[in-house]
C-alpha cells in the first residue's frame, strides 16, 4: 500500500512539474506588459516637487542585437505637471522577455539625477511605477578637445570624454561617485551637465593621441541657465602599439579583435577605464591607438567600436 501511494504522489508531483513548464515556455512566449500607464514624482534634493520637466521612457529588447541594439520609444511628454507626478496611458502593449529593459530619462534645466541606474530597470519586473525621482542642482560645462602641438593638422579621431566625480571618503579600490561620459563633435567642443559645487576628474582621450586627465573644480549654479567653460583640454603625444595575430600555425588571422586597456587615475578613488580597439587586416596586422603610461593588449571575442557591437567570428 504504502508503495502504491509513494508511486501515485511521485507522478502527481512529475505531472506538475511538467505543467508548470509547459505553462513558463507559454507564459514567456506570450508574455506582455501588465501595467496600463506609467507613472512617477519628481522632485529635487530637499523633497520639494518640481514641476516643469520633459520625461523620455524608452525599451531595449537585447535579445534583438545584444547591447548595441536601437531603443524602441514608447514615449516622451512634456510639460507642467501638478505636484511633480506624472501618470501616462501605455496605448500598445510592449512584449517581454528576459532581456527587455524599460528606460526612464527625466531633463529639467538646472537640475540632474546623479543616479547612475535609477531610471533603468529589467521589463519582467517592473509594475510601471518609476516611484520618486529626485534631481540634484546642476552645472552646465563647456570645453574643447585639442591634439597636442604637433598633430594641430590632423583631425580628432573618435574623441572620448569621461568625467567622474571624486570621493570624499577614503573608499579602497571604490570606482566613482559620480560618472558620465560627454559627446564630443568633430571640432572637439563638448557639452554636459554635471553635479555643481564640487571636484570632477576629467579623462580625455582619441584614437590619434594619448590620453590627458585633468582636475576641474565647479563653482555653485546661479541660476539654471549658468555655465562654465572648462577651456581647451590639450591632450598628450603618445606611442603606437602594433603587431601581427597568428594561429596556431603561425598563419595570420584576419578580422581578430584587439583590445587596449589603460587604467586612468592618481589613486584608489578614481578608476576610469580607457579603452583602444584594433581589428587585424587580412595579413594578420593591427595597430592600436598611442598612449602614453602602462597599458595591456589582449585578443577579445567582442567589443562595441564605434557605437556598434562587433563579434569575431570562427
Amino acid at each position: 500500500m504504502k508503495k502504491v501511494l509513494a508511486h501515485i504522489i511521485g507522478f502527481c508531483v512529475l505531472l506538475c512539474f511538467c505543467v508548470s513548464i509547459t505553462n513558463a515556455q507559454e507564459t514567456q512566449a506570450d508574455k506582455t506588459t501588465s501595467f496600463h500607464e506609467i507613472k512617477g514624482k519628481v522632485v529635487d534634493s530637499k523633497g520639494k516637487p518640481i514641476e516643469k520637466f520633459s520625461v523620455t521612457v524608452q525599451v531595449y529588447d537585447y535579445s534583438k542585437g545584444g547591447w548595441s541594439v536601437t531603443p524602441e520609444t514608447v514615449g516622451k511628454w512634456e510639460g507642467e505637471f501638478e505636484n511633480g507626478e506624472f501618470r501616462f496611458d501605455i496605448e500598445d502593449l510592449i512584449k517581454i522577455n528576459d532581456k527587455t529593459y524599460i528606460n526612464r530619462t527625466v531633463s529639467v534645466a538646472g537640475y540632474m539625477e546623479t543616479s547612475q541606474r535609477g531610471g533603468f530597470k529589467q521589463l519582467a519586473t517592473f509594475k510601471g511605477n518609476f516611484g520618486k525621482i529626485k534631481l540634484s542642482r546642476a552645472m552646465k560645462i563647456t570645453g574643447k578637445l585639442v591634439l597636442p602641438t604637433g598633430q594641430t593638422e590632423e583631425e580628432l579621431v573618435d574623441p572620448k570624454i569621461h568625467i567622474a566625480k571624486k570621493l570624499k571618503g577614503m573608499v579602497r579600490n571604490y570606482n566613482n561617485e559620480f560618472q558620465r561620459t560627454a559627446k564630443v563633435d568633430e571640432d572637439g567642443n563638448f557639452e554636459t551637465l554635471v553635479p555643481e559645487n564640487c571636484k570632477l576628474n576629467i579623462t580625455a582621450s582619441c584614437d590619434n593621441a594619448a590620453t590627458v586627465e585633468k582636475t576641474f573644480t565647479i563653482r555653485k549654479s546661479e541660476s539654471k541657465e549658468d555655465e562654465q567653460d572648462l577651456g581647451e583640454i590639450k591632450l598628450k603625444e603618445g606611442i603606437s602599439v602594433s603587431g601581427i595575430v597568428v594561429n596556431r600555425d603561425g598563419e595570420p588571422v584576419e578580422g581578430q579583435i584587439v583590445k587596449l586597456q589603460q587604467m586612468a587615475g592618481r589613486n584608489n578613488l578614481i578608476k576610469n577605464i580607457v579603452y583602444g580597439y584594433a581589428i587585424s587586416d587580412s595579413d594578420g596586422k593591427f595597430k592600436l591607438p598611442p598612449r602614453e603610461g602602462e597599458c595591456t593588449a589582449a585578443l577579445v571575442k567582442q567589443a562595441y567600436i564605434d557605437g556598434k557591437q562587433v563579434k569575431v567570428k570562427g
